[in-house]
C-alpha cells in the first residue's frame, strides 16, 4: 500500500504586493495627484500563493520559480514547500515581480503587476518539474516555457497537468491557446478568463473539454468571486454550480490572492482522492479566510478550521 503524501509541482512567479490605500480610485484627475493613506507589503506571486496553500494541505509540494537574488524566501515558507529557484545567466539582477495593489473604503480597486522574470523562463531549456510529481500546475509564465512544460509532462510521464493563465491570458494567441488545451488535463479560469475564452478565443467550457487531454480525468474549474464556482467535466452531466461562502460586509478585507489559495486547497483535495464536490466545497472555504486580511498568505486557516466552517456553510 502507497502511504506517501500526493506529490504537486507548481510553475509560477514569486513576488511582492504593495497594497496602497486610497480615496480617489476612479475619482482622480489628470496630471493631479493621488494621496496615498498606507502602504503595506506582503508576500505574494501565483506561484508562491499556490504551491503554499497546497503545501498547507497535506501535499508534498515544489516550486519552480525565476530569478531575484534580491529575494529570501521565509523559513515559515521553506519548511513547507521544497524551492526551485532559478538564476538565469545573464540576468542575474533582476528582481522578483512586483504586484501594485490600489484600493479605496468604497470596495474598488486597481491592480498593475512588474515583471522582470518573463524573459527568463523561457531562457530554461528544461525544466522537468514533471519528474517524481502526481501533477503539475502551471500559472503566469510565459506562452513558450508553458507549453515546454505541459508537452513534457504528457509526452514523457503519466503525471496530471493543471493550467491557471490567470492575468497571462492576454499574451496568448489562439491556435498556442488550442495547444495548450491539447495538453491539460485540469483548467482553472475565473470570471473575466472565461468571457476572454468565450469572446476572443470562440470557445464554451464544453468545447474546451473536448480538447483537452484525456490521460486523466477532464476538468474545467471556473472561479466566480462571490457567485461561487461552476465545474464542467466529462464525469459531471451538465455542470455543477457551488455557492460561495458569504461572509458579513465588515468581514471581507481584500479578495487578492482568494483564487490561488482556492486552486491549491482544490488540487491537494483532489489529489488526495476526494470528490469534485468536496474539493469545491472545501477550496471555496479556504479561500474565503484568504479575504479576511490584507495580503495572500497571511490568514490561512488550520484544516480543522477550514472543515469546521465548510459544514456550517455547507452541512456534513
Amino acid at each position: 500500500m502507497d502511504c506517501r503524501r500526493a506529490r504537486l509541482g507548481v510553475v509560477g512567479h514569486t513576488g511582492i504586493d504593495y497594497v496602497m490605500s486610497t480615496d480617489t480610485i476612479g475619482y482622480g484627475f489628470q496630471d493631479g495627484s493621488i494621496h496615498i493613506h498606507s502602504i503595506d507589503k506582503y508576500l505574494g506571486g501565483t506561484g508562491m500563493n499556490t504551491a503554499y496553500s497546497a503545501a498547507l494541505n497535506g501535499l508534498e509540494t515544489t516550486l519552480l520559480t525565476c530569478g531575484g537574488k534580491d529575494f529570501r524566501f521565509p523559513k515559515e515558507f521553506t519548511d513547507e514547500v521544497h524551492v526551485k529557484q532559478f538564476f538565469v545567466e545573464g540576468q542575474e539582477d533582476i528582481s522578483m515581480p512586483i504586484c501594485f495593489i490600489y484600493k479605496d473604503d468604497r470596495g474598488n480597486q486597481e491592480v498593475f503587476i512588474y515583471d522582470e522574470t518573463l524573459d527568463a523562463y523561457n531562457r530554461i531549456e528544461k525544466a522537468n518539474i514533471h519528474k517524481g510529481n502526481d501533477a503539475i500546475h502551471i500559472t503566469t509564465t510565459p506562452v513558450e516555457f508553458s507549453l515546454m512544460c505541459a508537452r513534457d509532462a504528457q509526452e514523457e510521464s503519466d503525471t496530471i497537468v493543471s493550467w491557471a493563465p490567470g492575468q497571462n491570458l492576454q499574451l496568448w494567441d489562439r491556435i498556442n491557446f488550442i495547444r495548450m488545451i491539447q495538453n491539460v488535463n485540469i483548467l482553472f479560469i475565473n470570471k473575466d478568463e472565461r468571457d476572454m475564452i468565450e469572446y476572443q478565443f470562440r470557445f464554451e467550457p464544453n468545447e474546451l473539454l473536448e480538447l483537452m487531454d484525456d490521460s486523466h480525468d477532464r476538468l474545467i474549474v471556473n472561479t466566480r468571486g462571490e457567485h461561487g464556482c461552476i465545474l464542467y467535466s466529462d464525469k459531471i452531466d451538465g455542470y455543477y454550480k457551488l455557492k460561495a461562502v458569504q461572509l458579513e460586509e465588515e468581514a471581507v478585507v481584500n479578495p487578492v490572492g482568494c483564487g490561488d489559495a482556492f486552486t491549491g486547497a482544490f488540487l491537494a483535495k483532489l489529489l488526495q482522492r476526494n470528490e469534485f464536490a468536496y474539493c469545491a466545497k472545501y477550496a471555496s472555504t479556504w479561500a474565503s479566510f484568504i479575504a479576511e486580511t490584507e495580503g495572500c498568505q497571511t490568514n490561512y486557516p488550520t484544516r480543522s478550521e477550514c472543515e469546521n466552517r465548510m459544514d456550517s456553510v455547507y452541512g456534513k
